[in-house]
């Protein structure tokens, strides 16, 4: 289960999403929310105009109007810390954070529609996902909201995974129940194949799996149109396998198109 999030933030209303995505996971698992910002040297990060937390939780009716800060870990079991992280890069600051901190899960938005600021581009939200290395949670420019804007409900039960080999698909499916257990999944395999040897062994675990024909990228998303998920789960190994790491061009051009938040699950 999710016992802690770290949100990663420019503080932009571009990053709403993200956000949300993490308030309402935080509710639901009754998790500890960090909201990191990284700001330069002697910045003041500008916190009033970033989404505040109990106007959004008063909006979707869990707290009662005219909340106090100190009411929402009792009423709702979820304690929430902002945090700015200053004199780092963005990615090293964040990274350090989640290095202490043990989340177990970063969320964050991978670049702002408006390419502004230094989030802009996806460079920080991928290089804080690498070095990382834990359970990342991206919203691409095209992403739909996770969380209900009005109501906060989660839609999280639809899930497209691309498996292979590397990882081995067992590891990764337990990975993704792992995270997001207790909850039910409804969960859409499709097979990446690099030869028979690794169509054998994914269909063991995933004898369902649609098989992805032509180049990855563009197969994965037109697989997305078709099932309309969710949340694409993409399990990635320390660079190998057919997927790599979500280190590179692959899940940047993922992102940059996908309809929904995308999961990188490490192994």
């Amino acid at each position: 289960m999710i016992r802690r999030i770290s949100l990663a933030t420019d503080l932009s209303q571009e990053g709403a999403p993200a956000f949300r995505a993490a308030l309402a996971l935080a509710v639901a698992c009754k998790s500890r929310l960090d909201i990191l910002h990284v700001s330069s040297r002697g910045e003041q990060p500008a916190w009033e105009n970033f989404p505040q937390v109990r106007s959004t939780l008063e909006a979707w009716g869990l707290l009662p109007p005219g909340s106090r800060q100190e009411d929402v870990e009792p009423l709702l079991g979820v304690g929430i810390t902002k945090v700015t992280i200053h004199g780092r890069d963005p990615a090293s600051g964040i990274a350090d954070f989640v290095a202490k901190h043990t989340p177990d899960l970063l969320v964050a938005a991978s670049h702002g529609r408006a390419e502004t600021g230094w989030w802009s581009g996806g460079s920080v939200a991928m290089e804080a996902m690498r070095l990382a290395d834990l359970p990342s949670l991206l919203f691409g420019p095209l992403a739909r909201d996770m969380a209900d804007p009005a109501t906060g409900a989660l839609a999280l039960r639809s899930v497209l995974m691309p498996v292979t080999d590397t990882p081995p698909p067992r590891a990764a499916l337990g990975r993704l129940h792992l995270l997001l257990d207790p909850r039910p999944l409804d969960l859409h395999p499709v097979h990446v194949a690099a030869s028979a040897r690794t169509e054998d062994e994914v269909r063991a675990v995933f004898p369902e799996a649609a098989r992805l024909e032509g180049e990855v990228v563009p197969a994965l998303l037109q697989a997305a149109d078709r099932v309309a998920p969710d949340l694409i789960a993409m399990p990635t190994a320390r660079h190998k396998g057919l997927l790599g790491a979500l280190r590179g061009s692959t899940t940047e051009k993922v992102l940059r198109a996908a309809p929904c938040a995308v999961l990188a699950l490490p192994s």
